[in-house]
């Protein structure tokens, strides 16, 4: 009789190990970078956002880093790839000629209007060109701010943020502000790190250093001190 007792109290604790396992598993939450969707605890699929062709007739459209971007199909073509759309260009004697969104240029000779952003590279990969008035400027995109012509000079504005659905493109919520995605740690402030396209401080992880230790970020990289 002891026997069963005890095989029957050793049945109700496996039972109860099992629930608290289950019930400290379903705390774990996870969910995909901005650009990506899918089950988070799987895998994160990069959002085709080219899918729903945003683009306007005559142009195409190219898939990036939690965007897209829209581009005349060919080379002689002028207009809007994301309003008007795109057509062949047509001859020309001055900019005026030309929609506001190309300029007149003369190629071998012949007058053409080409895109005012043909020959525009913005270096902010948060940044896009803009042509108007015949005149192609790099601007940064909607929900950020700074300086376009510099690297990683377009940052989100301030916003404050419950989760990454809150933050615009390229962006991800970190202690209740949109902050930007990385692609290398060069983005990052040099205490931080680029690690899973998020600038973090490693120091501020858990158990970032052994018993009796210091941990300092410098140069994008994670130190370690004995305490003296």
């Amino acid at each position: 009789m002891m026997n069963f007792k005890l095989n029957f109290l050793s049945f109700r604790l496996k039972i109860i190990s099992i629930k608290i396992f289950k019930l400290n598993f379903s705390q774990i939450g996870c969910q995909c970078l901005p650009g990506y969707s899918g089950d988070a605890n799987v895998k994160c699929n990069e959002i085709n956002y080219c899918e729903s062709s945003p683009c306007a007739p005559g142009a195409v459209c190219q898939n990036s880093h939690g965007s897209y971007s829209c581009a005349c199909k060919e080379i002689d073509m002028v207009g809007d790839p994301y309003t008007v759309g795109c057509q062949k260009a047509v001859e020309c004697q001055i900019n005026d000629d030309c929609p506001k969104s190309a300029k007149c240029i003369h190629e071998n000779g012949i007058p053409k209007c080409r895109d005012a952003c043909e020959d525009v590279t913005c270096s902010s990969r948060n940044s896009e060109c803009l042509a108007e008035n015949h005149v192609g400027s790099c601007r940064c995109r909607s929900g950020y701010d700074g300086n376009p012509s510099r690297t990683n000079g377009c940052k989100p504005i301030k916003t404050s943020c419950k989760s990454n659905f809150d933050c615009p493109a390229n962006s991800y919520c970190s202690g209740e502000i949109c902050k930007p995605t990385c692609l290398s740690s060069t983005e990052c402030q040099p205490f931080e790190m680029c690690a899973s396209g998020q600038c973090l401080n490693l120091c501020e992880e858990p158990n970032a250093c052994g018993m009796n230790a210091e941990c300092k970020m410098i140069s994008h990289d994670k130190c370690k001190f004995l305490f003296q």
